[in-house]
């Protein structure tokens, strides 16, 4: 499967809060039979933020959203974060993460993303490469498509 970062650029508007109710907390970008960026987000807190537990907390709202797009088996599954890093994206703090996620138990998924708050609200955007092969070339594009999203996050 081909993946294209596209050329132009891409925004999500974060949302301000939840004067509008939203009934699915996550959003998908690009996906295909082998791979989706997801953009997943929570309910606005009021308490100090942790932004590498927020992996696992709006984990959930990923795994689910990425097995109802037909990347396999991975719903009940958690992301294990290999490797975090405190960074700065969009011109906010954030952290940069890679790690795996469960198939089914048959095999681990490439997992990429950022999590970070906008408004006040708890933000993730997570790549997945679910192809059981777990190609090198299809990784390094969604990498791209997942930092390219993230860099386009705008409150305006």
């Amino acid at each position: 499967t081909e993946i294209r970062v596209p050329g132009e650029k891409i925004y999500f508007y974060a949302p301000s809060g939840w004067e509008v109710e939203k009934e699915n907390l996550s959003t998908v970008i690009k996906q295909s039979k082998d791979c989706l960026v997801s953009i997943c987000y929570n309910w606005p807190m009021s308490y100090e933020f942790d932004l590498v537990e927020m992996i696992s907390r709006l984990g959930y709202n990923f795994t689910a959203d990425a097995d109802s797009e037909g990347q396999g088996y991975i719903v009940n599954s958690t992301i294990e974060a290999t490797s975090t890093e405190k960074s700065t994206i969009a011109g906010y703090d954030c952290v940069v993460f890679t790690g795996v996620v469960s198939n089914d138990g048959n095999w681990n998924c490439h997992v990429y993303g950022y999590t970070f708050v906008v408004n006040n609200v708890e933000l993730m955007v997570v790549g997945i490469v679910s192809a059981q092969e777990q190609d090198a070339q299809m990784i390094a594009d969604i990498n791209a498509l997942t930092d390219q999203i993230a860099a386009s996050v705008t409150t305006k």
